[in-house]
């Protein structure tokens, strides 16, 4: 497709015709050279736009996310990692069953570049205004400084755990204190696993505001909330989760 498309240029150009650029095409060249080859480099396995590879306890994730709000004029997308933990999906999701290809969404442990890189929810875009040439320069440069450095970093259980806990400490979104309780359970620390369970629970006894989000067809969104009250279910299931690891809530 690559080549053609090169051909159908060289002839365009020839007869001074302007073509007008194809993002979609633009988007599927961006990903094939820059990520999905970055990825197969270190022996992860695509499904589409899902990428994966096993390693120590878990499997690392990665998948490209689209906007919704694409047009012929413009193509934004992020890029989303995670990191599937078997027995933490068990106990969190309360079941035995396992996806063959883990994806980002399947992982309790997750999270978006951008956050990373920018320190805020990112989305790259292409359109008539930036260049092929600049973004894959960009995107090339966050994919190997940044998510390629990270997963190769991050292999083994005593590394993901350090990850969990810089992140946890700092009040990252990427865990929840919850899950990151599971995780020391099952493979770190038990009593630095109890007090964060304890301090989830104490805090999930408290009445809240409920907050909701309305997407409006513009991209814009609106944050909404309700009157304070207790998310009854999410305090059964922390529990749930003391009553298996014996601890006292």
């Amino acid at each position: 497709m690559t080549q053609i498309r090169r051909i159908y240029t060289d002839y365009l150009t020839k007869n001074k015709i302007k073509m007008k650029r194809d993002f979609n095409l633009d988007f599927k060249d961006l990903i094939k050279n820059t990520l999905a080859k970055s990825l197969k480099e270190i022996g992860f396995k695509k499904s589409n736009l899902n990428f994966m590879r096993s390693t120590d306890n878990f499997v690392q994730t990665c998948n490209v996310q689209k906007s919704l709000y694409n047009s012929i004029d413009s193509i934004k997308f992020t890029i989303n990692y995670g990191f599937f933990v078997p027995v933490v999906h068990s106990v969190i999701k309360k079941t035995t069953d396992l996806p063959i290809f883990p994806k980002t969404y399947d992982c309790c442990i997750a999270d978006r570049m951008g956050f990373g890189i920018y320190g805020r929810d990112y989305w790259y875009e292409i359109n008539e205004n930036i260049t092929l040439e600049l973004l894959t320069k960009q995107f090339k440069n966050d994919i190997e400084n940044y998510l390629i450095s990270m997963f190769q970093e991050i292999q083994t259980m005593s590394s993901l755990l350090k990850f969990v806990r810089i992140n946890c400490s700092e009040g990252k979104i990427v865990v929840n204190n919850i899950v990151a309780a599971v995780l020391e359970f099952e493979f770190g620390d038990y009593e630095r696993g109890k007090e964060l369970l304890i301090s989830e629970y104490n805090d999930a006894i408290i009445p809240k505001l409920t907050e909701g989000k309305i997407v409006y067809p513009n991209g814009s969104e609106e944050i909404t909330y309700s009157e304070f009250r207790l998310n009854e279910h999410y305090i059964e299931f922390c529990k749930q989760i003391a009553e298996k690891y014996k601890v006292k809530i």
